[in-house]
């Protein structure tokens, strides 16, 4: 089969077509980019929310810690007292 020249009928058909490929594969370049910028928005979202979850339960976990040694250090005077008051007796 011939191909047709460029200024022969059918040409322009190619050509056409070729366009409207060229078309097609910007809206879908459009389309891939605008789904990318959505997930990384989505992505920064999700991350900034668990960080806030993070640092509530760091510092929960930081509130438990302080308690815990100053339980620590009272049950250390108790003993220290009861130590005292046997010695005594």
């Amino acid at each position: 089969m011939k191909r047709p020249k460029r200024d022969q009928p059918g040409s322009g058909n190619v050509a056409a077509l070729l366009r409207g490929l060229e078309k097609q594969i910007d809206a879908l370049a459009r389309s891939t980019e605008r789904e990318f910028r959505e997930v990384h928005h989505s992505m920064n979202y999700l991350s900034e929310r668990e960080t806030s979850h993070f640092e509530i339960l760091q510092g929960k976990v930081d509130g438990i810690n302080r308690r815990m040694d100053v339980e620590v250090e009272s049950r250390s005077k108790l003993a220290d007292r009861l130590s005292n008051v046997e010695e005594r007796l």
